[in-house]
């Protein structure tokens, strides 16, 4: 009979954290589970640890290879997978008891949901903190076009939808770009993405992961090109939703709005011209009655899109000065006041901006 999860953990030179890692999954309060755990040519003491716990645990799957890289390691337990439904586990994060109990529960929930993820708590240099991902489906599909919001060690997803979409880690499918396959960081980007734009995903708002931020941390090691990556996969999804080629530079200007004040004025109208047709086909596209979120969660893109000019620029960071000491949350709405009035910018909104300060 075959479980009803399986849980997929690729290793490589792993050892410091290995044994928490799995002992955090065979501490479920969720039982009924296959654990698959690759060893992907480690040099250190991973296989080892690994055999240890499978002839104490008969869930454990171990599985031994010469490196391949995390992304065909992942591919290869999704073709050894079992289960009707498959988890993500990182050889250095710990999944907390309930974690596998309470994403089965929201499955349940809503039949319509075909993959979950949820927040996480971040151990780092600075200690611990909680990162909260979106969680209703607007914002979730708005998020992923520019950055995945998904914490990969969190998810969870239908095994059925592998075998109806063909999906497979690092596969670009009809892409526009001259990307093939993506063998490196980011790919799970590139899986959740392609989840997320067909069918129901969700995110929830409980930490169910606790994950560690390291030196050895492939987020820190290869972050540059984990970073490349995702302008990539941004770009292969903006380009498929509006069916028009735009630049990796415009990808990484809408993540990093500042960069925009280093663009001459042509290049600037073209960005921000595409911007504009992003959001109006993605509010078609989805039905998004409520376009104006999207707008606020962008506020800072549309900062500066909207308001390239080194005297307006000054201006509003006036303004930001002006209202700082009360509170950013008046910043923001002194910036949705300037939008209602179609962007324009004179000495009169000014001077009502200070005499409403003055009057606080």
């Amino acid at each position: 009979m075959n479980p009803k999860i399986s849980v997929i953990m690729s290793v490589y030179n792993g050892e410091p954290y290995l044994k928490q890692s799995i002992e955090s999954i065979l501490c479920q309060t969720f039982e009924d589970f296959e654990f698959i755990i690759i060893n992907d040519g480690s040099t250190d003491n991973s296989w080892e640890i690994i055999q240890v716990y499978a002839e104490k645990d008969s869930r454990i799957v171990p599985l031994a290879q010469k490196n391949i890289g995390l992304t065909k390691s992942l591919n290869k337990g999704l073709q050894r997978a079992q289960g009707e439904y498959i988890a993500r586990q990182d050889a250095d994060d710990i999944s907390f008891e309930n974690r596998l109990e309470k994403q089965i529960r929201y499955f349940n929930k809503d039949k319509e949901i075909v993959l979950i993820g949820s927040s996480i708590v971040i151990d780092g240099p600075y200690g611990k903190r909680i990162y909260y991902s979106p969680e209703t489906l607007p914002m979730i599909r708005w998020k992923i076009l520019f950055n995945n919001c998904f914490n990969h060690p969190t998810i969870m997803f239908k095994r059925e939808i592998l075998d109806r979409e063909k999906l497979f880690y690092g596969k670009f499918n009809n892409s526009i770009s001259d990307v093939s396959f993506l063998n490196g960081p980011a790919q799970d980007y590139l899986f959740i993405g392609k989840i997320a734009f067909k069918y129901k995903v969700a995110n929830l708002r409980e930490p169910l992961v606790l994950f560690r931020k390291h030196n050895k941390s492939i987020s820190n090691v290869k972050k540059r090109l984990q970073r490349q990556n995702a302008i990539l996969i941004s770009k292969y999804f903006i380009e498929s939703l509006i069916g028009k080629q735009i630049t990796s530079k415009q990808i990484d200007i809408y993540v990093h709005p500042n960069k925009m004040l280093s663009l001459s004025r042509n290049l600037h109208d073209g960005v921000v011209s595409d911007f504009q047709t992003i959001i109006r086909v993605f509010n078609n596209r989805y039905n998004n009655s409520n376009s104006w979120i999207i707008h606020r969660q962008n506020m800072h893109t549309i900062y500066y899109n909207y308001f390239y000019s080194s005297t307006i620029i000054r201006l509003l960071k006036a303004i930001k000065m002006l209202y700082c000491e009360q509170s950013f949350h008046s910043f923001k709405l002194c910036l949705v006041l300037i939008f209602k009035i179609d962007f324009k910018l004179n000495q009169s909104i000014i001077n009502y901006l200070v005499s409403k300060k003055d009057k606080s």
